[in-house]
């Protein structure tokens, strides 16, 4: 393997396990809140449901206490339950969004690899058949 391979293959490498084991973010909406969803690395077999609340990380207590606020803040019953299910949602939007660019990543890493192995096929069968010094062409 060429040392050019190597080296897109180590960028692409690289790439995907970021992609894979970072954890995805946003910001609230209309809020000062910054949440951390778990990365894509971690539990797909024990998520019980799409909006499950164990989809963002470390920050759970914050979400609460942000979405507690946010419930005596406007007064509405039932605001803070709401605030936590749109987080959980946003973090499945936010760790498909991080699938997809991960599957683009590996699409567009195969494909380069694919292209670069073609073109020195190209360039080693037109080496070898051109003919060298000395040598009479048939």
């Amino acid at each position: 393997m060429s040392n050019s391979r190597l080296i897109v293959t180590g960028i692409f490498l690289v790439a995907i396990g970021w992609l894979y084991f970072s954890p995805p973010s946003f910001n609230v909406t209309n809020g000062p809140l910054t949440v951390t969803c778990r990365p894509l690395g971690l539990g797909f077999i024990d998520e019980v449901s799409v909006l499950s609340t164990h989809n963002y990380g470390a920050d759970r207590s914050e979400v609460s206490h942000y979405a507690d606020e946010q419930e005596k803040s406007s007064g509405f019953k039932g605001l803070a339950a709401e605030v936590r299910v749109s987080v959980a949602a946003s973090c499945n939007e936010a760790r498909m969004n991080r699938q997809t660019d991960l599957f683009l990543v590996v699409a567009a890493g195969m494909v380069v690899l694919y292209l670069k192995r073609t073109r020195h096929a190209e360039v080693k069968s037109a080496q070898q058949s051109t003919p060298t010094e000395g040598e009479e062409s048939i």
